[in-house]
């Protein structure tokens, strides 16, 4: 029998949604994979078997509508992410090249890149030379990996920010029945309510705070990745793994 850690990273921690549900409640998540996603037809078909599952997740833990609402929300981050990751992926293995091309070293010849280059259109191509030209000629290694770093913290701070607002509507209390003062609640005053309206009545101090907080657990979540792949690629050059 299988059991894996339910939580092997801090809410925090996880800098895309993704890793949020790798790493939180994994065993559900290991069985949603197993008996829904990869039956569903995995990553070939991602765009069809998102909301479907987090349907199904909704209404395992309660068939009322905040739930539904949440499914709805985390199916969209789900799928907004896969789309940005394709496109920066992209655009990293192209601005990749085109450095490549232009480094002291001519990695990569003229021929290679024409050939690999998954931009066709000249303009584009020009441009996107320019810029990795000025970065391969100006900025050192170091300077090029922060930047790097920082387009993830980036992506990191809005998926830690949706992921708690999503959460918030999904699982906030929702019966509404008294206030404060013991009477019965407005129509209007329900959690989804509320919450918009706290987003909408936050100081500035109050929300650079949270900017600051969130860009400092992206960083952390960010840098443990890469210490832990550097870990894994040295085990591999030790025992001679590919």
């Amino acid at each position: 029998i299988e059991v894996p850690e339910d939580m092997r990273r801090c809410f925090n921690a996880s800098y895309t949604v993704r890793e949020f549900w790798r790493d939180w409640h994994a065993s559900f998540n290991l069985w949603v994979v197993r008996y829904m996603y990869i039956p569903m037809g995995g990553s070939s078909r991602v765009a069809l078997s998102v909301l479907p599952i987090f349907l199904f997740i909704a209404l395992w833990h309660d068939p009322v509508l905040h739930l539904v609402k949440w499914a709805l929300c985390i199916a969209v981050m789900f799928m907004a992410e896969v789309a940005v990751s394709g496109c920066f992926g992209w655009a990293v293995a192209a601005f990749r090249r085109e450095m490549a091309a232009v480094a002291p070293t001519g990695a990569v010849n003229d021929a290679t890149l024409e050939r690999e280059s998954p931009i066709t259109d000249p303009v584009r191509r020009r441009l996107l030379a320019r810029l990795a030209r000025l970065c391969a000629r100006r900025l050192s290694p170091r300077v090029q990996s922060f930047l790097y770093r920082q387009l993830r913290v980036a992506a990191g701070i809005s998926s830690v920010f949706g992921l708690i607002v999503a959460n918030s509507v999904g699982f906030s209390m929702q019966n509404g029945l008294t206030d404060s003062n013991g009477g019965a609640k407005p129509a209007h005053a329900d959690a989804d309510f509320l919450i918009a309206k706290a987003l909408m009545s936050v100081t500035p101090t109050f929300t650079l705070g949270v900017v600051a907080f969130m860009y400092s657990v992206s960083s952390l979540a960010v840098i443990d990745r890469e210490m832990t792949r550097q870990q894994t690629l040295s085990l591999k050059r030790l025992y001679c793994l590919k």
